[in-house]
């Protein structure tokens, strides 16, 4: 039972990132599409929750859940946008914390650790995020640079990211792969 409160609580979390990131974006852009394969993750077979997710991006991103090959278990949730607003990344994230807040999310700033953002450049935060109807904390990593906006989060009892520096190091990963894509 907690892991499906975990779970809808974890989708909950990501309705919120996408609303955050539609304050970003700009809605000039192509879709940017999520790789089949990232970090060793797999993209996996898209649920009610993820088409609920894509659906409200609406042209402007996508949702993904991706997880160890050969299972159907999702170890993280991903959402990424075009960004097409000017600005600086730090300034980007400012007003991604400020949609997370109205859509009812609650990030400490001051528990965010600024991570390395890696090749990609731009900014990159880690931090944990409570979605208080179900009072559940997830680690979330969000990025920010000149072409993209997006989020990595953790599910519970997903593999290989029990830390905020794991999930920080997996998402350079996945930054990576999709700057491959692109």
């Amino acid at each position: 039972m907690r892991t499906v409160v975990a779970i809808a609580a974890g989708f909950g979390i990501v309705f919120a990132v996408i609303a955050a990131i539609g304050a970003l974006t700009g809605d000039d852009g192509p879709e940017p599409g999520l790789p089949a394969a990232a970090a060793g993750l797999v993209r996996l077979d898209p649920d009610d929750a993820v088409r609920q997710a894509d659906a409200r991006m609406d042209g402007r991103g996508s949702a993904a859940r991706y997880g160890r090959p050969g299972t159907d278990r999702a170890d993280v949730l991903v959402v990424l946008a075009a960004d097409k607003h000017a600005g600086a990344a730090a300034d980007k994230l400012d007003r991604f914390y400020a949609g997370l807040g109205e859509a009812g999310v609650s990030a400490d700033r001051a528990q965010a650790a600024v991570q390395d953002p890696g090749p990609g450049g731009g900014a990159l935060q880690c931090l944990p995020v409570t979605y208080p109807e179900q009072h559940t904390a997830l680690d979330l990593c969000v990025w920010a640079d000149a072409r993209t906006a997006g989020s990595v989060l953790a599910l519970p009892d997903g593999d290989g990211v029990g830390t905020v520096a794991e999930l920080a190091a997996l998402t350079r990963q996945m930054r990576a792969a999709l700057d491959r894509g692109r």
